[in-house]
């Protein structure tokens, strides 16, 4: 996955890494799970354990499948989970699967 991005994007591993730690991190926001629950992304396996990091991936690639490129709802869902840092980052990954 880390080769796959870093050709995607041209970040380095690290630049990848502290990416990947940083959709982790956000996943303990309750805004980020609000955003997400509001597209029909379901995170939580049961009140205090999350789905595979590999499922989660998954279902937020199909849902950006179904909103598109660059409209309101993929670049809120892209945001909640990356913020401006890591923004690309986290596009290349819901979009390499």
């Amino acid at each position: 996955m880390i080769t796959v991005l870093s050709n995607t994007t041209g970040a380095s591993g690290t630049e990848i890494g502290t990416a990947l730690k940083a959709v982790e991190t956000r996943l303990l926001r309750p805004e980020t799970l609000d955003t997400l629950k509001k597209y029909g992304i379901e995170v939580m396996k049961d009140k205090n354990h999350f789905k595979d990091f590999g499922d989660i991936i998954e279902q937020v690639s199909g849902t950006l499948d179904k909103y598109g490129d660059n409209t309101v709802e993929s670049v809120e869902i892209l945001d909640s989970l990356g913020g401006n840092i890591t923004y690309i980052i986290c596009l290349a990954l819901y979009t390499q699967r």
